[in-house]
């Protein structure tokens, strides 16, 4: 059962991982691309703060997925055998 639950877990995670991989490499070399310019307009100005931005929030975004990730997979382990007091601080600590 547990062993299931892992194993969907790493394919899941591998595939938003190569799907966040690809985003984040697509927004950097956006960036890059205006960051080379000698002269930005206002409008590329304005779409550059706007991939900063989006890079900045799929970043964001990645972090929480991975620590509810983590934090479900830890509970689910912890679950097989009943809770300990020293295992419900543990998971409060990750959850912070």
């Amino acid at each position: 059962e547990l062993s299931e639950l892992e194993d969907t877990i790493s394919v899941d995670l591998g595939r938003r991982f190569e799907d966040y991989k690809v985003k984040v490499s697509d927004l950097v070399a956006e960036i890059e691309e205006l960051e080379g310019k000698r002269y930005l307009t206002r409008a590329q100005r304005e779409d550059l703060v706007g991939l900063r931005e989006e890079l900045e929030k799929t970043t964001e975004a990645w972090d929480r997925y991975t620590r509810e990730l983590i934090f479900d997979l830890a509970k689910q382990r912890l679950a097989i055998d009943g809770f300990t007091q020293e295992e419900i601080d543990a998971l409060n600590r990750l959850a912070g």
